[in-house]
């Protein structure tokens, strides 16, 4: 189970998935990315 980290490119609903902490957000098309979720 690979994870991504702090501002690295993810999908939210086929992966890859952000690691534990962050969230997948597509706020800056056309790309998403992990940020921190605190």
């Amino acid at each position: 189970a690979d994870c991504v980290g702090d501002g690295q490119k993810c999908a939210d609903w086929f992966g890859p998935y952000c690691c534990s902490g962050y969230y997948c957000s597509c706020r800056s098309m056309p790309y998403c990315r992990c940020r921190s979720d605190s």
